[in-house]
């Protein structure tokens, strides 16, 4: 009884402000476990006139627990489908078994497709603006839940109420008045309503009295008037490139680049100079009458020879890497410094060119 006391407080947070002693009853069967009495009373709930929509799917929702929580499975998901229809954003608040949601599940796939009903109200007018008929229109109504709307209307004084069918999505009033006010109540087989559109306190208005109190549409402002040349200021005209993204970030980039280049072509210069130096060194050394190194050492000759061979190698790799930053830097520069525009303003001697980079 845990789960059905649960999902009763779902839907009676829906129903705050509109108790219904006939439904508190039926909530104390359920936790009694007096199911099919809950069941009975639940019947007579709906058998009453004016129960409203919330009231209505707090209704069918407890029924629908119930019957699960018996082992009506198919009588359960009926009942769920009339609650999603009418309260397509009603959910299961915690734990449930199995046999309760199962039902519901089915029934939100099955809500899922044919959709939740809805109504709107539509009114047909001569060309001289008098009423002819007044409608309400029923959609997505798989369950077929509405059966009659009862239209109120006022045409001529006192309130006149009129119940008409739902045949075929739609119930209509024929009227043939001047103008009226009116609004409608979409009522279920057994009186409980689904829809207001409108009320007695404020009504919707048809015919020629809504075109007498719609305010009139004011005219557009005229246009500002028109400056004769010799009149106006001298122009400024300015041709310029089309607008882009802003690049400032480019000219920075690009003088970063070319001082990196610079730095990689300083380091390789300076570390191709050593290289020569230690080249210089090991070619200057004394030699005996075969040719073999005498002033220096095996090793230290050997120590010469490779730092040349490899600060020259490193010299030649800066050498490449200036290069690409210095050039990469230079297109960078090149492309900021495109971003230019140009004025330009007549004065009484000719045409005067003012821009910035």
């Amino acid at each position: 009884m845990r789960l059905l006391f649960a999902l009763w407080m779902c839907g009676a947070l829906s129903a705050l402000g509109a108790p219904n002693a006939g439904l508190d009853e039926a909530r104390r069967l359920i936790d009694d476990l007096e199911l099919d009495q809950a069941l009975k009373r639940l019947d007579a709930v709906e058998a009453a006139p004016g129960n409203s929509k919330d009231t209505l799917v707090e209704l069918y929702a407890l029924r629908g627990a119930t019957l699960a929580t018996l082992g009506k499975a198919k009588p359960a998901e009926e009942a769920f489908r009339v609650v999603l229809s009418l309260s397509p954003d009603f959910k299961l608040v915690g734990d449930y078994a199995p046999r309760v949601r199962t039902p519901f599940y089915a029934a939100r796939e099955w809500a899922a497709k044919n959709g939740a009903v809805s109504t709107r109200a539509e009114a047909s007018t001569t060309a001289e603006g008098a009423v002819e008929s007044l409608s309400v229109v029923v959609k997505d109504d798989a369950l077929k839940l509405a059966a009659r709307v009862r239209f109120s209307v006022r045409a001529k004084g006192a309130w006149r109420a009129s119940e008409v069918p739902v045949v075929s999505g739609r119930a209509k009033l024929a009227v043939a008045e001047p103008s009226v006010e009116w609004w409608a109540e979409v009522l279920t087989a057994k009186g409980a309503v689904l829809a207001t559109l409108g009320s007695e306190a404020s009504p919707r208005v048809e015919g020629a009295r809504r075109a007498a109190t719609t305010p009139p549409v004011e005219p557009p402002p005229p246009p500002p008037p028109l400056v004769s040349s010799a009149a106006a200021s001298p122009p400024m005209v300015e041709a310029e490139q089309p607008a882009r993204a802003p690049l400032g970030w480019m000219k920075v980039t690009a003088f970063s680049l070319l001082g990196a280049g610079v730095v990689a072509g300083g380091l390789g210069a300076a570390l191709g100079v050593s290289s020569n130096a230690a080249r210089a060194t090991f070619a200057a050394s004394e030699r005996d009458s075969n040719g073999l190194v005498t002033g220096l050492s095996r090793r230290e000759a050997l120590a010469l020879e490779e730092r040349s061979r490899t600060e020259a190698t490193v010299a030649n790799v800066l050498f490449v890497s200036a290069g690409v930053l210095a050039a990469t830097g230079a297109v960078l520069l090149i492309v900021d410094l495109q971003q230019v525009k140009v004025a330009l303003l007549p004065t009484a001697g000719g045409v005067q060119v003012a821009g910035h980079f």
